[in-house]
């Protein structure tokens, strides 16, 4: 199934950038499985850096970053 194929893949690809960024030095990682729970883990912890896929499921990327945007909780410098 395509959507199996994916899921896969974005599991890759999420391991794969974790570990690329411990690399850099980068110590304290959150994932989240869609933009409601990013926004939410954003209210309770501070967060410098936000990396985002345009399609999640229930709230896309698109509206995550307006979102995000708007949000007194999103990062100081450019989303």
């Amino acid at each position: 199934s395509s959507d199996l194929n994916r899921v896969d893949l974005v599991a890759v690809l999420s391991v794969e950038m974790r570990h690329r960024l411990r690399a850099i030095g980068v110590r304290h990682i959150h994932e989240a499985v869609d933009g409601a729970e990013a926004l939410t883990t954003m209210r309770s912890t501070h967060i410098d850096v936000v990396l985002t896929d345009l399609s999640m499921s229930g709230l896309d990327g698109v509206e995550f970053v307006h979102l995000l945007r708007r949000s007194p909780d999103s990062p100081s410098n450019a989303v």
